[in-house]
């Protein structure tokens, strides 16, 4: 992103390791400011949300967005950390102009990304994606000048999405469920969701910033065939 080499964004947003490529400071600050001036442009004065998994850059990361998205006047709700189905669910909730999800799905804990949704939870369309990389490309032209904008952290992000589960399904089953939580975001959901339920079994759900995915999840199954 440093050397404006576009398009950006592949078929899940974009990502690469920390610190590096479209995951460097720069680049991040690069990418929110076209945020800002897409937001801006549009006249889309309503909140930002954003949502992170469970990797220790993934603060880093947030407070670059918060405080440049904050110089353009745009409000941001923090859902702190929480499954990337539970910021598209919070998204068709509530009133927001687009939601940011800072992950990288089931790669490294090195790595990070991030995913664009638009106000009803739905991934950005093609042609909305190009408009903000245009406006990536025009980041040192005049931006528009509006009073700074409030952060605001949502109270019990993760409590919404689970009660759209418990409102809508019956949790039971009568058979042994093992359920690899990846040590990612799922973790703290799954434990409200299935603690108490014996047939139900949890195991890397304890995150600690560094290892997510670290011999676990979608690509490692090989704990979760022994278990």
């Amino acid at each position: 992103m440093e050397s404006y080499e576009f398009p950006i964004f592949g078929d899940d947003g974009f990502r690469s390791k920390f610190g590096e490529g479209f995951m460097s400071k720069k680049s991040i600050s690069i990418f929110s400011k076209g945020i800002g001036r897409y937001l801006c442009i549009k006249k889309n004065f309503l909140p930002v949300i954003i949502g992170r998994d469970t990797r220790e850059s993934g603060k880093i990361i947030e407070n670059i967005i918060v405080s440049t998205l904050s110089s353009y006047g745009i409000n941001v709700v923090l859902a702190d950390i929480i499954p990337t189905p539970g910021l598209s669910k919070l998204l068709s909730l509530g009133n927001y102009a687009c939601g940011i999800m800072i992950t990288a799905s089931h790669n490294p804990a090195s790595d990070n990304g991030i995913k664009l949704f638009n106000s009803s939870g739905i991934k950005l369309e093609v042609h909305e994606e190009k408009l903000i990389e245009r406006e990536i490309r025009n980041i040192d032209a005049s931006d528009p000048k509006f009073k700074i904008g409030e952060v605001i952290k949502l109270e019990n992000p993760c409590s919404l999405y689970i009660n759209s589960f418990i409102k809508n399904y019956k949790i039971n089953c009568d058979q042994k469920i093992l359920i690899d939580c990846s040590n990612g975001a799922m973790s703290d959901i799954a434990y409200q969701l299935f603690n108490g339920h014996k047939n139900f079994i949890l195991i890397n759900n304890n995150p600690n910033g560094k290892n997510i995915n670290l011999n676990c999840g979608a690509l490692e199954t090989k704990q979760l065939l022994k278990e």
